[in-house]
C-alpha cells in the first residue's frame, strides 16, 4: 500500500511538474519571440507574424523590416485597378492579385482585374494603360531591378520574384493600418 502511494504520489509530482515547465515556456517564450516595430508587437507563427492593430488580429508573412520597397503615397478612391501583363511568365500574378485584392477590400475599396497589354488578356478583363486610367493602377511586372515606379495614374511595382512582389503588397498593408509611414 505505501509503495503504490507513493508510485501515485511520484507521478503526481512528475505530472505536475511537466504541466508547470510547459505552462512556462508557453507564457515565457510568447514575450522572448515577441518582435516590436514602431509599438506594435509580432508573435511568430507557423506561416509568418501575428499582429492585433485596432481590436484586429492580421497576419503577415514578412514582418515590416522585411518589406524594403518604397511605396510613396498609396491613392485609395472607391476603386483601382490591379493590373498585370498577360506575356509575363515569369511570376505568380494571380496569388499577387489576390493578395492586392483583399487588401483593398478590406479598406472598402474594389479592386477591378485589368491587363495593361490586349495580347493574351482574357476577354473579361478591362485593358488600362497609365496615362488614360480612370482609377489608380498598381501594376505588378517583372524587372531585373525592384522598385516603384510612379507613372501618370499608375504605382508600378516592379521585381525580379514573387517573393519580393508579395513583400511589396505587404508593405502596401503595413502603410495603410498606419504600422509604416509613407516613404
Amino acid at each position: 500500500m505505501r509503495l503504490r502511494f507513493r508510485k501515485e504520489t511520484a507521478s503526481l509530482i512528475l505530472l505536475a511538474i511537466m504541466v508547470l515547465s510547459g505552462l512556462g515556456v508557453y507564457v515565457g517564450n510568447q514575450d522572448e519571440t515577441a518582435t516590436t516595430y514602431n509599438g506594435y508587437q509580432f508573435f511568430p507563427q507557423p506561416s509568418g507574424w501575428l499582429v492585433r492593430i485596432n481590436n484586429a488580429q492580421y497576419q503577415f508573412q514578412y514582418l515590416p523590416t522585411d518589406t524594403n520597397f518604397s511605396i510613396g503615397t498609396i491613392p485609395l478612391g472607391e476603386k483601382v485597378y490591379i493590373a498585370y501583363d498577360p506575356l509575363e511568365k515569369n511570376i505568380t500574378t494571380e496569388n499577387i492579385i489576390a493578395q492586392t485584392s483583399a487588401l483593398f477590400r478590406q479598406f472598402g475599396v474594389w479592386p477591378v482585374v485589368a491587363c495593361v497589354r490586349e495580347e493574351g488578356c482574357p476577354a473579361d478583363l478591362p485593358l488600362v494603360a497609365c496615362e488614360t486610367a480612370p482609377a489608380p493602377v498598381f501594376y505588378f511586372r517583372s524587372a531585373e531591378e525592384r522598385g516603384v515606379v510612379h507613372q501618370g495614374q499608375c504605382i508600378i511595382i516592379q521585381a525580379q520574384t514573387s517573393i519580393d512582389l508579395h513583400r511589396a503588397v505587404e508593405r502596401m498593408a503595413y502603410q495603410l493600418l498606419g504600422v509604416m509611414k509613407n516613404e
